[in-house]
Formats: C-alpha cells, structure tokens, sequence
C-alpha cells in the first residue's frame, strides 16, 4: 500500500528534495546536485521542511548522573547550506511545529507536557502556556483554558486570548473551538452545535456564530480567509454568502461558487439562470461587480487574468479597471483554460484535442495537443496525450514527452520545483522519476520498504511512505 500526502503551496522559495540511502539522508537542489553532505546526526529522524529551513535533530553532549557522557538528541532547524539556523534554548524535550512568523516567534510543544511554547530567533523562551490546553493563533496572540478540566468539558468554554508581546489578556471568548490564524485579519470560533463565527484581534465577536463549517478548509475555491474573503453557508437556506475580514457580509443569496482568488470572487446565484456567472474585484474589504453587458467573464487560475467573451466568442484581455489589453478572436466555447500566466483556447475545428496557447498580452506562443490536463505550478502545466502523461510550460512547449501511463485516469501534480511521478513496479514496489522544468530526470530511485523515503518542500511535506 502507497501513502501519498500532497499539498498544493506555489511559493516555495528554495525546492529540495531529501532522498535516503542506506539509512542516511541526503539533499539535493532541482538540478539534482547535493545541497551539503549529509549528515549522519539527522539521518534517523528528518522531520520535514519548515519555511525555508530543514526540521531535523542534532547529537547534543550530555553529563550524565553517574560523572560519565551521554548524547541526546534535539531538534534544530537547518538552512540551506546545512548549517543549524535555529536550536532552542531548552531543557526540556520538544518538538518544533512551525518556522517564524511575522512577529519573529516560532512555536514549540513541549513533549512531556504538550505545552506550547514560543520561542524568538535567537532560541529563547518569550512564553510557555500554563496548562496543555493552549495554541498559537498568529500575529503574537496566544489561546488557553484556565484549567485543564475545561478542555473536556460539555458546551461552551471560556477561552482567554494573551497577547504574548505585552503579557496582557486581550479578551475572553466563550465558545466551543477555535480555528485560523490572526495573520489573516481574523480566526473563526464554533460553538456547541458546530455553527461558525469570526474573531477580531481584539477578541471581538465581529461575526455571529451561525454559519456552517463546511467551506472553512481550504478546497481550492474558498480557502479560509486566504485573500481578506470567506464564503460561508447558510445552515437555514443553504445558500452562501461572501464575508470579508471585518466579519462583513458584502454578498448574499449565492447558489454556487465558481471561484475565490486574490483578486477576484465569481459565483452564480439561484434566482438566475444556472450558467450565468457574476465576477466580482476584490480590494481590500470591498467588493466591485463586473458587469455582464459584454457577456461572460473568464478568471485565470491565480486570479491574474480576467478574460471577457462577446456575442460572437472573441476573448477581450483586461486589467482589474477592465482596461482591454489584448483580443483574441474566435475561439470554441467548450475548448478554454485559463492558467496563471497563459490561455489555451480550441481554435481547430478538425481536431478537438488542438489548443493554441497565448500569453497574457495575447500574443500566440505555441500550440499543444492535450486531451486532458493537470494542475498549473511554477509556470508549467501536466497534461495527458494517448492515455500518456507528460509535462509542457503554459506556452505550450513540451519539456517530457507523454511517456507515462496509469491504470487511474489522474495527472501527477506539479509539486516545489519538481514534476515528480510515482512509477508502481509490482505490488511491493514503486519507482519515483524527478523532473525539474526543463525536462532533466534529475533523479530516479526505488522506495524502500521501511519508512519514510523522500521530503520536498518548504512551506509543507510531500512524504512516501511504502509498507
């Protein structure tokens, strides 16, 4: 049996990849050169890419009871380079569970306790929760029940938020759960029977408790305040709504959500024609409708490009004000995607499967024959031909030839500076090809069979583990 945990992060800043041989791990870039020479001290137990930094343990010197020297094991945080960028100034065991955030603050759980703990760059301790029933929320706001007892209890609790850098309560919250991280403007708390609110820094209830948890993951669509917007559903109606930051609800009666993205939001709502597609401008808190005079409107993948349709199937590039920049004429409704970067449209009417590829000021910058395609990272897209499954730039310039193929009808993602493909060899087996975007296998090994085999990230883990 194969686990594949994936995540979908688009920013890392520096892609590796961890590989481990005979017990030992080792760090290469996207070309597949070493990063440093491994080290045997973090071999055992890498515990994966925190920010910019590898989580893994160094081999401490410890006095022991009996006068002798003993060694024990700690976690650090490593740079690129391999040195050690981060070792906390503790005694006791821990376990680090993120890298810094804007306040220079890195969170800490202490192993014996669970206790969280934070601690500044330099390895110090700034805070320690009283009891085990505290987290981090963010922009140096910490969350705790007074006692240990309330974290079990039935109904709502009464949660005291502590600003850490002031060493002040900012305000007590009572509710059953909290969610969400401050550095988005807000957190989302629950109460007893599952409805969802927002809190403010200030620990202020700036949106009821009454709204469903379903959209509160992020699912590609509406993730949790990620862009300043949420939408939220109706437990009464079932319908949606679009909440800002300030706990606003700037939209309401909506049936179906297209999409949610830095710039842009696009829904459909029930009183109208299912087909017919609203887009909204997202600034700041505020809101501005596109109108729908020149017909239906196209949103790129990031949000980076707002495409306009006429009666007559001609695509009008905008900016955000709607400021035209490039046309491109006629092209077959059912045959468009819109990437981050780039538009493929079905302009060959003898072959469906033909798309002509344009930059975002229109200009034509290849052409591409895909019958299916995966998700666009890093400016390049998987796609699928003949059953194959092979990798091409979002200007449609093929860098591995469709060479895979798969009993599923899936597309391997495009995943930190990689293109990584999981090649099953038999029931116990399963090779991993490495691609970096200019189409070099920089790497191909087999798993073994006993534990955790490859790392690659810095903003997540994408792990494989094979039984």
């Amino acid at each position: 049996m194969l686990l594949i945990g994936q995540f979908t992060s688009l920013l890392a800043q520096q892609p590796m990849l961890a590989y481990r041989k005979e017990g030992i791990w080792h760090y290469f870039n996207t070309d597949g050169q070493p990063m440093w020479e491994p080290y045997l001290d973090i071999a055992g137990s890498p515990a994966g890419w925190v920010n910019d930094s590898l989580c893994g343990s160094t081999m401490d010197v410890k006095s022991t009871n009996g006068g002798g020297v003993g060694f024990e094991r700690k976690q650090v945080l490593y740079n690129v380079k391999g040195d050690i960028a981060f070792r906390p100034k503790l005694e006791i065991r821990y376990k680090i569970l993120s890298g810094f955030d804007e306040m220079g603050l890195i969170e800490i759980q202490n192993y014996e306790t669970t206790q969280l703990v934070l601690c500044d760059k330099a390895g110090n301790m700034v805070y320690e929760c009283p009891n085990m029933t505290g987290q981090y929320l963010g922009n140096g706001v910490v969350a705790y029940l007074k006692t240990e007892e309330e974290l079990t209890a039935d109904g709502e609790k009464n949660y005291l938020l502590f600003d850490v850098k002031t060493k002040k309560e900012i305000a007590q919250i009572t509710c059953s759960g909290i969610r969400g991280n401050f550095r988005n403007g807000a957190i989302f708390c629950h109460n007893a029977a599952l409805n969802w609110g927002m809190v403010n820094r200030e620990g202020q209830l700036i949106l009821p408790m009454i709204w469903d948890a379903d959209l509160l993951e992020d699912d590609g669509k509406t993730g949790p305040l990620n862009f300043g917007f949420i939408a939220l559903k109706d437990p009464k109606t079932s319908l949606f709504s679009l909440i800002n930051k300030n706990g606003d609800v700037v939209l309401t009666e909506i049936n179906e959500i297209v999409s949610l993205s830095k710039d842009y939001f696009q829904c459909r709502f029930k009183t109208e024609d299912y087909r017919t597609t609203h887009t909204y401008v997202l600034e700041g808190t505020k809101i501005t409708e596109i109108d729908l005079k020149y017909g239906e409107n196209f949103v790129g993948t990031e949000g980076s490009l707002l495409l306009r349709k006429d009666v007559e199937n001609n695509l009008t590039i905008t900016d955000k004000t709607l400021k035209p920049i490039a046309k491109i004429k006629s092209f077959k409704y059912s045959g468009l995607e819109v990437f981050e970067h780039h538009i493929w449209t079905q302009t060959d009417t003898t072959n469906e499967f033909a798309f002509t590829c344009y930059n975002e000021k229109g200009v034509k910058t290849g052409t591409i024959i895909a019958e299916k395609w995966g998700k666009s990272a890093y400016g390049h897209v998987p796609f699928m031909r003949n059953g194959l499954r092979g990798l091409a730039t979002e200007s449609g310039k093929i860098v591995v030839k469709p060479t895979y193929t798969f009993k599923e009808d899936n597309i391997p993602d495009v995943q930190n500076g990689y293109w990584s493909v999981p090649v099953p060899l038999n029931e116990d087996s399963v090779r991993f090809d490495f691609y970096n975007f200019q189409g070099k296998l920089t790497m191909r090994t087999t798993a073994e069979k006993d534990g955790w085999d490859f790392i690659i990230s810095n903003e997540a883990t994408l792990r494989y583990r094979h039984f």
